[in-house]
């Protein structure tokens, strides 16, 4: 019967629920004929238990270190694997995890970070970037419309004191302005809400038109999934939001898996990249930051390290990502599929019996 397929799924809880890791299982789904036998949640594979699953171990990991290895049921594929360091020590120091590293090694690590704490470990690594970069072959849309999408940006904080004033003159005399943007981030326009749209607009109006601001869609990644009745309809969110970015003009994010996927899909990404997010985020970023059009954040300012034509970004900017990325999506979609191809019958009859369909259509 061949092996079956599994996706990672994610533990829901406090601070948890991110469409992000939904936008990585859709990158391993590409290349499972976009859809899985089984749905394996990432914080419980030492829980599973059943036939032989092959299992794309992208991402981040993990919450709970002590639930690792995985059952001896799954069959793992090491690539895009992000070791965080809530996690390292025990990972790390827990002789059968690395041994069982070793087993499936060499590990593909989506940051430069994971690859040198691994291979200082003895455990063969390398950097094989996200790979989210690849859904330009399943999500890219060439028609760019005059969108722009601003995905959980960082802005300067509303601070208990005289801040505050300094926020309601720009209310006051911008009130049209951030009357519009409150509406567009939040959908509501009361005092609370406006004068967070009047920090927003502080920060960012230096570097971008009224247009854009005005016009943009707001999105957040962080919004609580557990609203959705099942994983399945958690994909086709991220589905939708993918869908979304392939056609934009540009993205402005703090969100590396709104950022990853836009330069995948040709969509120019600019990176707010805050200076002072703390280790446990930052130790993501190592490989990957270089593939953007960053925008440093520190202390409420935003200090551009890309160039332009140096006016107010607008819908007709000429932006573009850096093509160091190619080699990258190159080498993950070589690894990936060679996986599948030697591990997953059922994979490939999947696949010849689309083309089938779709020749006696």
């Amino acid at each position: 019967m061949g092996i079956k397929k599994g996706v990672l799924i994610y533990e829901s809880g406090f601070r948890k629920d991110n469409v992000g890791d939904y936008v990585q299982s859709l990158a391993a789904l590409q290349f499972l004929g976009n859809k899985a036998d089984i749905y394996l949640n990432r914080e419980q594979l030492d829980q599973y238990s059943g036939e032989q699953v092959a299992l794309i171990m992208n991402g981040w990991f993990t919450h709970h270190p002590k639930n690792w290895p995985p059952s001896k049921d799954i069959l793992p594929f090491f690539i895009s694997f992000h070791l965080n360091v809530l996690a390292q020590e025990h990972f790390l120091n827990t002789p059968k995890i690395v041994e069982y590293l070793k087993q499936y090694a060499p590990i593909g690590c989506r940051d430069r970070k994971t690859a040198e704490v691994l291979n200082a470990k003895g455990i063969e690594a390398y950097f094989s970037g996200c790979l989210t970069l690849t859904l330009g072959e399943t999500y890219g849309n060439p028609q760019k419309e005059r969108k722009a999408y601003f995905v959980d940006t960082k802005y300067e904080p509303i601070k208990r004191d005289a801040s505050i004033i300094g926020f309601s003159w720009i209310l006051l005399s911008k009130y049209n302005i951030i009357k519009t943007i409150s509406q567009r981030r939040s959908g509501f326009t009361s005092l609370r809400w406006m004068i967070r749209a009047a920090s927003f607009y502080k920060s960012y109006s230096p570097y971008f038109t009224d247009e854009v601001l005005t016009q943009a869609e707001y999105v957040k990644h962080a919004d609580p999934l557990k609203t959705y009745a099942d994983e399945d309809e958690k994909l086709e969110y991220a589905r939708e939001l993918l869908h979304k970015y392939a056609k934009a003009a540009f993205v402005v994010t703090s969100r590396v898996h709104c950022a990853l996927p836009s330069v995948g899909m040709g969509t120019p990404a600019i990176y707010v990249n805050d200076l002072n997010q703390g280790e446990v985020s930052e130790c993501r970023m190592d490989g990957l930051l270089e593939l953007f059009n960053v925008i440093d954040f520190e202390d409420g300012k935003l200090s551009p390290r890309f160039k332009w034509d140096g006016r107010k970004i607008g819908f007709d900017t000429r932006l573009s990502n850096s093509p160091a990325y190619l080699k990258l999506k190159q080498g993950l979609m070589a690894k990936v599929k060679a996986f599948v191809a030697e591990n997953n019958i059922n994979i490939l009859r999947n696949l010849a019996g689309l083309v089938l369909l779709l020749e006696t259509v």
